[in-house]
């Protein structure tokens, strides 16, 4: 099921992203598994360490159907690492296992000397932009002016930073990226309700009617707090969160303080995932 009719089916969802890193198929399996009764979808994110031990997130979204069939997949992709023909490869993959959603996004770097990053989709417009395109074209049962003589059924989701430093760009760029053909947001975490409400007034004032699904992430720590400011620039953890975390500096507060977020973000939102590094323990707190 795509994400936009599991949206209209349950009228609200509940996700959470997996790191495919230094993790074993079994014990990835079984977490969401575990979990399954509180998620609708399942995020899942290629890796940026090369050297590392990671798992393919189509063949995972594969796999998460057989076991856990009520839970609907999203594959990442990012133009850091595919080329044009190994994504029409995954594209032509994900429509005959009826894997329906993915997620697109530039992707960040690779951080060692011995990868390449790719970025194949470079034409006139973004890497990203590109690859929307190419979906888009897909689903149209063309491509690059040629009829491929079928068509897919993708439901594309992007990614927006309602904190970003660069605000105007990054409406432009979201609105760019709807009229492009994708069909759903997700955002960076939120921790001050204000930010996604201006968000979301900016969306409707742009013209943009697509489902959002705010990213949240329970904070271990009050140094925790200052790690993800410093690390994802834009994010502002408020001073009051910041406060309470540091009268009680510990995960249970942090998880407490999602928890509070979450429920207020489903007031603006049609969905959240949780950010949690393959933590399930979190996960389930958070949507419990």
């Amino acid at each position: 099921m795509k994400i936009n009719e599991l949206i209209e089916k349950n009228g609200f969802i509940s996700g959470a992203e997996f790191v495919l890193r230094n993790i074993k198929l079994d014990a990835l399996l079984g977490m969401i598994e575990d979990i399954s009764d509180l998620l609708d979808v399942v995020n899942l994110t290629e890796t940026r360490k090369f050297m590392n031990f990671s798992l393919d997130p189509l063949t995972i979204a594969a796999l998460a159907r057989v076991s856990t069939p009520n839970i609907e997949a999203i594959p990442h992709f990012t133009a850091r690492e595919n080329t044009r023909a190994a994504f029409f490869r995954a594209l032509c993959t994900m429509k005959e296992l009826e894997i329906n959603n993915m997620l697109l996004c530039s992707g960040d770097k690779y951080i060692d000397d011995k990868s390449k990053n790719v970025y194949d989709f470079n034409g006139p417009i973004s890497p990203t932009l590109e690859m929307i395109k190419f979906a888009t074209e897909m689903n149209n049962g063309r491509l690059y002016n040629k009829n491929l003589g079928y068509k897919t059924d993708f439901c594309i989701g992007v990614v927006a930073n309602p904190c970003s430093t660069n605000y105007d760009l990054e409406i432009q760029k979201t609105k760019r990226k709807i009229e492009l053909g994708a069909h759903f947001i997700q955002t960076q975490p939120i921790f001050d309700i204000k930010v996604i409400k201006k968000f979301m007034f900016q969306l409707e004032k742009e013209g943009i009617d697509v489902p959002v699904l705010a990213g949240v992430l329970p904070l271990d720590s009050y140094e925790s707090a200052f790690k993800i400011e410093k690390g994802n620039p834009g994010i502002i953890v408020p001073y009051e969160i910041k406060l309470r975390i540091k009268e009680n500096d510990c995960l249970d507060e942090g998880i407490e303080i999602a928890k509070d977020i979450a429920k207020e973000l489903k007031n603006y939102v049609q969905g959240i995932h949780v950010y949690s590094l393959n933590n399930i323990e979190k996960i389930r707190r958070v949507l419990q």
